[in-house]
């Protein structure tokens, strides 16, 4: 597992049993995003207008990929390139093999979380609006206009999964009628799939990790301090508590 400190920007990772602590990449500036495929670590801090960076899974010097990312915020990756949101600019994106500053404009529009899936690229505006963009170069098309504090945007199966206001919602990747997957969720924040559940955090000082599955929605962890970013894998489900800065991890 990796993670971004959003004090200073520092990457480490750590072996899912809890081992082998270890630092990537020191210190920069505060960090926002994180992503990782089977080489590589990627990743965004804020110094120098906002800079996108890309590190060895296993250690190594940190290589600058993308500048000028301007208040930088999610990253995701797909097989070829790496995408950024970036809150004063649009969506940045770039080989994911890059040796030097090669960014592109990819959307329309400052950007604030990111989903991909095998064919299109999908972000939420300042505004709230939240598009899709067939990749590589297709036109942006709009797919929610009234979502509201979107934290966090997720993709499975044709379906779009995002928080808005104070519910988790659903819609379809190439748009339609949302549908409110978990209403009174205030404060929620990161999101993660699987094949069969949606997990969420509730960001705050009495936060909850959330599941929602065929058997209805349920808090399968209280008490958590601010948890935010989540992940799951084949056998557990892993948050990153903030206000206590502890990587947790629960059994499926």
């Amino acid at each position: 597992m990796f993670w971004i400190s959003n004090s200073d920007g520092s990457v480490a990772k750590v072996n899912l049993d809890g081992t082998g602590q270890t630092v990537l990449a020191t210190a920069t500036s505060s960090g926002w995003g994180i992503a990782a495929d089977e080489n590589s670590v990627f990743y965004s801090t804020n110094d120098s207008f906002g800079v996108g960076r890309r590190v060895p899974v296993g250690g190594g010097s940190s290589v600058i990929i993308a500048t000028k990312l301007y208040d930088p915020k999610e990253v995701v990756v797909d097989a070829q390139n790496v995408y950024f949101a970036c809150y004063d600019n649009p969506t940045l994106s770039n080989s994911k093999t890059a040796s030097s500053d090669q960014s592109a404009v990819t959307v329309t529009g400052a950007s604030i979380c990111l989903a991909v899936s095998s064919s299109s690229l999908y972000y939420t505006l300042t505004s709230g609006s939240l598009y899709g963009k067939t990749l590589p170069s297709g036109t942006p098309f709009s797919i929610v206009t009234d979502a509201v504090q979107t934290r966090a945007i997720a993709y499975r199966d044709g379906s779009l999964f995002y928080t808005s206001g104070q519910d988790v919602r659903k819609v379809g990747s190439g748009g339609g009628t949302p549908v409110i997957v978990a209403p009174n969720q205030a404060d929620s924040y990161g999101l993660a799939l699987d094949a069969s559940a949606i997990y969420w955090t509730i960001d705050n000082s009495t936060g909850a990790i959330w599941r929602s599955d065929a058997g209805g929605n349920v808090a399968i962890a209280t008490g958590q301090n601010q948890p935010t970013g989540i992940v799951v894998d084949s056998k557990a489900i892993y948050w990153v508590n903030s206000g206590s800065g502890q990587v947790m991890k629960l059994a499926k």
